[in-house]
């Protein structure tokens, strides 16, 4: 009688439902989910933080930007005049001649007055008449100072600063004042007054000769005069 084998059953293990690769990753996301989970007022702190960080970059760029509209400001140009242009202007050149030491051409600085002009050219000769001029007067560019010697016509200002009196120590018949023509000889107020209305009706003088023109100025009168003026 044949004996037949028994055959015993094997246990297959079966797939855990859990570790099926649909479930795993279920998994994974659950157990990420627990990480990354918030408290509600962690969430609510991150937002109010973000909300900040947003509003100080939004300040920022708009600070960073011109205003519309408004253009950025204009650098000033200066618009002075260079060192040397400047100190040219505010320098006096002057003429000095006549009883001085030495006559010669000099630079002052505004505000000058004739007895720095004296003074530049080393004082009066001991002939000198300093009491004819008036150390003073303020100088004017370009002018020319004669100081005269004892005895001469003094110097006397003309109209616009000027002085009347030209190199020689004569006088311009042409800018010369009343009190001018009375310093010279032979000349008083009356006919010096004469010669003021005269040129003021007819103009400047041409020449010299003119001055005969004048009534009470004849040729004597003229010889005595010539030497000492001029136009």
């Amino acid at each position: 009688m044949e004996t037949k084998e028994r055959i015993e059953p094997i246990d297959v293990e079966q797939p855990d439902p859990a570790r099926a690769p649909g479930s795993v990753l279920q998994l994974v996301r659950a157990r990420i989910a627990q990480h990354v989970r918030f408290h509600p007022r962690e969430a609510f702190a991150l937002a109010v933080l973000g909300l900040l960080l947003l509003t100080g970059a939004g300040l920022a760029y708009a600070r960073a930007r011109p205003a519309a509209g408004v253009s950025p400001p204009a650098v000033a140009v200066s618009s002075s005049a260079s060192p040397a242009a400047s100190g040219a202007a505010n320098t006096i050149v002057v003429d000095v001649v006549g009883a001085v030491r030495k006559p010669g051409v000099y630079d002052f600085a505004q505000g000058a007055r004739v007895i720095d002009a004296v003074r530049a050219a080393g004082g009066f000769l001991r002939d000198a008449g300093p009491q004819a001029i008036n150390l003073a007067r303020p100088l004017v560019d370009g002018e020319q100072i004669v100081v005269p010697k004892k005895g001469q016509a003094p110097a006397a200002a003309a109209p616009g600063g000027a002085s009347a009196q030209q190199p020689g120590g004569k006088v311009n018949i042409n800018s010369a004042t009343e009190s001018d023509f009375e310093n010279l000889p032979g000349i008083g107020p009356v006919l010096a007054q004469k010669i003021v209305d005269y040129r003021d009706q007819h103009g400047p003088f041409r020449s010299i000769q003119d001055l005969m023109k004048v009534s009470g100025i004849g040729q004597k009168k003229f010889d005595s005069l010539q030497a000492y003026v001029t136009v």
